[in-house]
């Protein structure tokens, strides 16, 4: 099967903080894949689709902070997590550049 994204996604466990813009609820996920464009979050918080999230990652110690837009969800299998993909709507180029050098250069060892 031929793969639909558009940008390749790396498979990496690490944890993330997060803040819900509707609810103001501060929260933890751990994110399983991410691109340069998004990501998919494993959570203990049940999320809406299309609502709003803050996140900050530290990556190689490089502190991102960005938004994002829940665009899908669905319940792990003992139904105890929620799984979520999330778009990036609010980045700083700077930061998207060194998150797409990041991948690439994970993906190529």
């Amino acid at each position: 099967m031929k793969e639909k994204r558009k940008h390749p996604r790396l498979n990496l466990l690490f944890p993330i903080h997060c803040l819900s813009l509707k609810s103001s609820t501060s929260f933890y996920a751990v994110f399983e894949n991410i691109s340069k464009e998004g990501l998919k979050l494993i959570t203990d918080d049940l999320l809406a689709i299309n609502e709003s999230i803050k996140f900050t990652l530290t990556i190689v110690g490089k502190i991102i902070k960005m938004k994002g837009k829940i665009l899908w969800h669905e319940s792990s299998q003992n139904g105890e997590r929620h799984i979520v993909g999330v778009r990036f709507t609010k980045i700083e180029p700077k930061n998207q550049r060194f998150l797409s050098k990041f991948i690439l250069e994970m993906l190529a060892t």
